[in-house]
Order: structure tokens, then sequence, then C-alpha cells
């Protein structure tokens, strides 16, 4: 063997260990990026407020506001002169109107801008057809992106 191809130990444990470390944050970057549901994050906002506001939906449908929900026969949306006007142009409520339904939902969709966060806040309002009162209203807010 010539001097030229011997390795010396020290040599060989920094590539060894120089090998782990790349290992190890490579690991570290895939784990976060499933763990962050990357998907949803790369999406334009108009598909992440429909997919965001879809799952809110679903979790709203196992509290006590389900069967006032399940009662909707009209839906009016006001938003303010956000992009949020855009968005709300190009998708659907998730919420079904009935026919027969009680209630008329009014929804108040205003663009949030909270830090380096954005998204949107939604004010649910539930009035009743025959009285004209307004027998519930709740707000949820909806994490979108970052630096919008």
């Amino acid at each position: 063997m010539t001097a030229n191809s011997q390795q010396s130990p020290k040599s060989s444990h920094k590539s060894a260990a120089l090998i782990l470390m790349i290992a190890a944050i490579a690991l570290l970057i895939m784990g976060s990026l499933v763990g962050l549901n990357y998907r949803f994050w790369l999406k334009p906002p108009q598909e992440k407020f429909a997919e965001a506001w879809k799952r809110d939906m679903d979790l709203i449908m196992s509290t006590p506001q389900a069967e006032r929900l399940k009662s909707i026969k009209q839906i009016e949306i006001k938003t303010d002169s956000s992009p949020v006007q855009d968005w709300i142009a190009q998708i659907k409520p998730p919420i079904i109107e009935q026919p027969s339904g009680k209630f008329k939902l009014a929804l108040l969709i205003l663009h949030q801008i909270h830090e380096h966060r954005y998204g949107v806040m939604i004010q649910y309002t539930l009035v009743d057809l025959e009285s004209g009162n307004t027998v519930d209203e709740f707000a949820r807010t909806l994490k979108l992106g970052v630096y919008y």
C-alpha cells in the first residue's frame, strides 16, 4: 500500500460523522414536512381556506350548534374589501342549505393578519326566520399561512 491510498483514522471518523450529521438533518427536515402537513401550506390561499373551513365545520358539527346548523334555509355572506372577497367567489360554504330550514345563517368573513401569520375570522350568526331574532352567534379563526 502506498501512503496516498491510506486514510488516517481521524479523517475516516470525520467523514463518518459528517455523513451521520447530514442524514440526521435530512430526517429532521422530512419529519417536519410530514408533521406540518406541508401539502396544505403549499396550496394557494383560497384552497387552504376551503380545506380549513371544511375541517372546521366538521368539528363544529360535533358541538351543540350542530342541530341548528342542520336547519339552515339560507346563507348570507359578507366580507371586507380584502383578498377574502376574491376567495369566497371561488368556493362554496361547507354548509348544506335545507329548503325546510328554520334559520338564516349570516356569515361575516374577514381577512386577518397577526404578526407573521394570516388567516380568516368567520363570524356565524343564526337568525330565526320566523321571528327575525338572533338565536346564536359564534366566531372561528382559521390560520392559513405565513407571510401573505
